[in-house]
C-alpha cells in the first residue's frame, strides 16, 4: 500500500510545480506584453499642449484622457473608426476619456469633404454638433448640401437660419484656423489622433487605441 501513496504524492508535487511554473509563465508573459505595449507607446510621437478646439467634447472634460480627432466627414476611415472602434473604446473607458473633434477637410480628394465641415459647423450654431456628426456619417454616400437641409430638417433645426448658414459659411474662418493647427501638428490625413498628445494616424486596430489609454491612465 505504501507504493501507491509514494507515487500519488509524487505526481501530486509534480503537479503542484508545473501548474506554478504555468501560472509563473503567463504572468511573465502578460509582463512581457505589458512592458512591450509601454515601450511601443513610448516610441510614439507626442505634441505637447494639443489645442482641443472649439466644438463641445464628447464626455466630461474632466477626463484623465483626452481624444483629439483631426477628420473628415468624407473620409471612410473616419466612419470606419466612428461605427466601429470609437464605441468599444466608450464601453471599455465609459467618463475616463473625453473625445473633441476638429475640421480637417481634404478637399483634394474629398469634394464634398468642405460641405460637411461647414454643415456640422451650422448645427454646432443650433446645439447639435454630434447629432450632425453621427448623422453625416450615417449617410456619408450621400453626403453634400441637399443632404444636410434633409438632416437638418431631421435634426430639428431652425430650417431657414439652417439653411441661410449652409449658404453664407460664416465659419469658414473657424475651419481654416483647425486646419492650420492640424498642418502645424504634422496632420497628413484622416483621422489623425492625440491622445493626451501621443499621435496615431489612421483606423488603425482598437489595440492600438487602447494601448495608448491604458499607459495614459497608468500614469
Amino acid at each position: 500500500m505504501r507504493k501507491p501513496l509514494v507515487v500519488t504524492v509524487v505526481v501530486g508535487v509534480v503537479c503542484l510545480v508545473l501548474g506554478a511554473a504555468i501560472a509563473y509563465g503567463v504572468i511573465a508573459m502578460n509582463r512581457q506584453a505589458a512592458q512591450d505595449a509601454a515601450s511601443e507607446v513610448s516610441a510614439l510621437r507626442r505634441i505637447p499642449n494639443v489645442n482641443v478646439g472649439r466644438l463641445p467634447p464628447q464626455g466630461s472634460p474632466d477626463a484623465k484622457v483626452k481624444i483629439v480627432e483631426f477628420g473628415d466627414f468624407q473620409c471612410p476611415y473616419c466612419k470606419q473608426w466612428n461605427d466601429t472602434t470609437y464605441p468599444a473604446l466608450q464601453q471599455k473607458y465609459g467618463d475616463k476619456i473625453v473625445l473633441y473633434f476638429r475640421e480637417y477637410p481634404l478637399s483634394s480628394i474629398h469634394p464634398q469633404a468642405m460641405d460637411g465641415a461647414v454643415t456640422a459647423e451650422c448645427a454646432n450654431d443650433q446645439g447639435k454638433f454630434w447629432e450632425m456628426h453621427d448623422a453625416m456619417y450615417k449617410t456619408q454616400d450621400t453626403i453634400g448640401v441637399q443632404n444636410s437641409r434633409t438632416l437638418g430638417g431631421t435634426l430639428g433645426l431652425d430650417t431657414k437660419k439652417f439653411n441661410d448658414c449652409l449658404a453664407n459659411n460664416p465659419f469658414q474662418a473657424q475651419i481654416n484656423g483647425d486646419i492650420l493647427d492640424g498642418v502645424a501638428y504634422g496632420v497628413a490625413g484622416t483621422p489623425t489622433f492625440f491622445i493626451n498628445g501621443v499621435r496615431l494616424l489612421g483606423a488603425l486596430p482598437l489595440e492600438r487605441f487602447t494601448a495608448v489609454i491604458d499607459s495614459e491612465l497608468a500614469k
